[in-house]
């Protein structure tokens, strides 16, 4: 059993590695990345020289720590552990850790994805749901999630302080609709989980 995952010394290292590598001569990055590793390094340089950003990025250090679920990080990384024994690079990732990487990497990306700050799942739909709705056959990732449902996820509901809220509930309704077969796969009925099987 691998310890429990620590993303944070591995991605800063792989911060700096990204902005030094701008001085590498095999640098294959676009240069819409190189802009960007500009702007991080001018960001980094702006909180560093500034004791009020310090500060407040030390606060808000422990603030988006809380807001990870690093069990959830630490049971990926044990799956990815041994995928990558299966695939012969056990060895490989004992040496260069490459599934602690892997996920740092994947952290990294999505700080930096505006996609991640928005979400067209509508409000009403549950965890449960939307996993299901991206369920993907061929990701043991996914397979490995439908055979370990989650606990404790919420019901997916929006607070209107106690009012109904008919757009929502349509919204709701419409995106439950778009993927009433990978619902049904799941073994879910509308807003309830009523089993964890595995899809099929």
């Amino acid at each position: 059993m691998k310890p429990r995952f620590q993303p944070f010394a591995g991605a800063a290292t792989a911060h700096h590695t990204d902005d030094s590598s701008a001085c590498d001569d095999e640098d294959d990055r676009t240069d819409e990345e190189r802009i960007e590793g500009l702007r991080r390094l001018k960001a980094d340089l702006a909180i560093v020289r500034s004791p009020e950003l310090t500060a407040l990025a030390t606060q808000l250090y422990e603030h988006v720590v809380d807001a990870i679920d690093f069990d959830a990080l630490s049971v990926l990384e044990q799956l990815l552990w041994g995928l990558l024994d299966r695939m012969g690079l056990g060895a490989a990732d004992d040496e260069l850790g490459l599934s602690r990487w892997l996920i740092s990497r994947a952290l990294i990306t999505a700080a930096h994805d505006p996609s991640t700050s928005m979400s067209d799942v509508p409000f009403g739909i549950t965890k449960a749901e939307e996993r299901a709705a991206k369920f993907d056959e061929a990701c043991p990732f996914c397979q490995y999630e439908a055979e370990h449902p989650r606990q404790d996820e919420g019901d997916g509901e929006h607070d209107h302080g106690g009012d109904e809220c008919e757009l929502c509930d349509d919204m709701a309704r419409e995106w439950r609709a778009k993927h009433a077969d990978q619902l049904r796969r799941a073994g879910l009925v509308p807003g309830k989980a009523v089993s964890h099987g595995s899809h099929s």
